[in-house]
C-alpha cells in the first residue's frame, strides 16, 4: 500500500513584540502624559521633546514640567531668597517690605529703596531731598521726579526737576502720551545737545525735539493742524502731513504740503496710484531717502504686485519682493539674504517653526529669543543654544510676564540670579514699560 503523504507542516513565524511602556506608550514615543518619554521600557521626563501641558514650562536640565505661577500669587520674598548673590539678595531683601507696604519710613537711608517706591509713593522723592546725605547728589533727586513724571504722565512732577536734559526728557515723554502740546514749547534747547541731534537722560534723538514732540502728537492724535507748529519743512511735510493723510485715507491733507514732490509723493501712497510715483525721479529727502524708489516699492508690498517692485532699484526692490513673498507666500526664496527674511518672518507670524529655515546660527538664535520674547512663551527658549543667550531669552520671558518663577528654568545660578533681579521689579509694577 502507497504510503500517505503527510503534508509538512508550516512554520509560523513568530511576530517581534511591540516594545511598549507600562501606559502603553511605544519605545522613543511621548506619552500622552506630558512631558513623559518612553525610553527602553522605562517613562522618563523628557519636557524637551514631548513639551509641557498648558500652565507649565519646561525644565531642560531636568526634563521636568514647573508650575507657572500666576503673577499675583507669586511670594516675591521667596524668590528674593533664591537669589545667591548677596548684593542683589540684600538689596531686595531690604526693600521689600517698604515697597509691599508703600511705606517709606522702612527705606531708612537706602536710596534705592526710595527709588523703587517712588512709582508707588511720590513723596519718596521729597524724602530723598530731606536727606543730608543725597543732597549732594541732585540727579539722584531728579531721576527720582522724572520716573515718577513718566509713571503717573503727569507733568507736575517735571516742574520740580531743575532744568537741563532730564527736564526735558520728563516733557518730551509726557507729551506725545497725554497728547498735551503745549509742554512741547517747554523743552529747553540749551540743554541736551549732542553731534547729530540731542540726548534726553537715556532717549537720544536726530533733529529738533521740539519739531520731534510735535510732530509724534499730531501722527499719534491724527492732528494735521499741528504739523503748521514743525518749522523743519521735511518733518512737517513728509514724516506729518503725510502720515496723517495715510492714516486718515484723506488725499486732500496732501494738499498742505509745499514741496511738489512730497506733495506727489503723499498723493501717490494715499491713494495707492502708482503711476504718480514715475514723477518723482532724482526725488530725495536730506536723508537720502530716494521719494520714486520708495513710492513704488511701498505701493507695490501693499498691492502685493511684483511688477511694481521691477520699477524699484537696489534694496528697495529686494525689500518690495521679500515682504510680497512672506505676507503671500510664506516664503523667502525671493530674497537675497533669505535668514533676515525668515527671521522676519518668524517675527511677523510669530511662528518659532520658521526660525528651523534659518542657516546662520547666530540669525536662528536670535530668531528663537524675539518669538520667544513676543509670543511671551518661555519654552521657546529651549531651542536657543547657547547658555548664556538660552538664560536671557528666558530672563526677558519672564520680565515681559512679570513672573519670576520662570527662571526656574535656569540651571547655572549666575544667570538664574540675573533673572530673578531682573523680573521682581516688573512684577512689582515698579518699572516703566517703554
Amino acid at each position: 500500500m502507497p504510503k500517505e503523504e503527510v503534508a509538512p507542516e508550516e512554520k509560523v513565524e513568530e511576530k517581534p513584540a511591540i516594545q511598549k511602556c507600562a501606559d502603553g506608550t511605544l519605545y522613543g514615543q511621548c506619552s500622552t502624559n506630558k512631558p513623559k518619554y518612553c525610553e527602553n521600557g522605562n517613562l522618563i521626563d523628557k519636557c524637551s521633546i514631548c513639551g509641557c501641558s498648558s500652565g507649565y514650562f519646561c525644565n531642560v536640565a531636568s526634563g521636568q514640567c514647573l508650575k507657572v505661577v500666576e503673577p499675583k500669587a507669586l511670594d516675591m520674598l521667596a524668590f528674593c531668597k533664591r537669589i545667591k548673590d548677596l548684593g542683589l539678595k540684600n538689596a531686595w531683601l531690604i526693600n521689600l517690605p517698604a515697597i509691599a507696604t508703600s511705606d517709606i519710613s522702612l527705606c531708612g537711608e537706602n536710596l534705592s529703596c526710595f527709588l523703587s517706591l517712588a512709582y508707588k509713593n511720590p513723596l519718596a522723592c521729597e524724602k530723598i531731598e530731606k536727606l543730608q546725605y543725597y543732597a549732594n547728589l541732585p540727579e539722584s533727586i531728579s531721576y527720582c521726579y522724572l520716573s515718577v513724571g513718566q509713571k503717573t504722565k503727569n507733568p507736575s512732577w517735571c516742574e520740580k526737576i531743575p532744568k537741563g536734559d532730564l527736564k526735558n526728557g520728563c516733557y518730551y515723554y509726557i507729551a506725545p502720551k497725554t497728547g498735551n502740546e503745549n509742554l512741547c514749547e517747554k523743552i529747553d534747547l540749551t540743554y541736551g545737545k549732542i553731534e547729530g541731534g540731542y540726548q534726553f537722560g537715556n532717549v537720544s534723538m536726530t533733529g529738533n525735539p521740539i519739531d520731534n514732540c510735535y510732530e509724534k502728537i499730531a501722527s499719534s492724535f491724527l492732528k494735521e493742524s499741528l504739523c503748521e507748529e514743525i518749522k523743519d519743512a521735511e518733518v512737517r511735510e513728509f514724516r506729518c502731513y503725510t502720515t496723517i493723510a495715510m492714516a486718515k485715507s484723506d488725499a486732500s491733507i496732501c494738499n498742505y504740503i509745499k514741496n511738489s514732490d512730497i506733495k506727489n509723493y503723499c498723493i501717490a501712497r494715499v491713494t495707492k496710484n502708482e503711476f504718480l510715483c514715475e514723477n518723482l525721479e532724482n526725488a530725495k529727502l536730506s536723508t537720502g531717502l530716494p521719494l520714486r524708489d520708495t513710492c513704488y516699492s511701498t505701493i507695490g508690498m501693499e498691492k502685493k504686485d511684483f511688477s511694481l517692485c521691477d520699477q524699484a532699484v537696489g534694496v528697495y526692490r529686494t525689500g518690495c519682493y521679500c515682504r510680497i513673498a512672506m505676507d503671500t507666500l510664506n516664503i523667502c526664496n525671493q530674497c537675497g539674504d533669505q535668514d533676515s527674511c525668515y527671521r522676519e518672518l518668524a517675527k511677523l507670524k510669530v511662528d518659532a517653526s520658521l526660525c528651523v529655515k534659518i542657516s546662520d546660527s547666530t540669525d536662528k538664535r536670535m530668531c528663537y529669543m524675539e518669538v520667544a520674547i513676543t509670543k511671551k512663551d518661555a519654552s521657546i527658549c529651549n531651542n536657543v543654544t547657547g547658555d548664556y543667550e538660552r538664560s536671557w531669552c528666558i530672563e526677558e520671558t519672564a520680565k515681559k510676564l512679570k513672573n519670576p518663577s520662570i527662571c526656574e528654568a535656569i540651571e547655572k545660578w549666575g544667570y538664574k540670579d540675573s533673572c530673578l533681579h531682573q523680573s521682581i521689579g516688573p512684577a512689582l509694577d515698579l518699572y516703566i514699560e517703554y
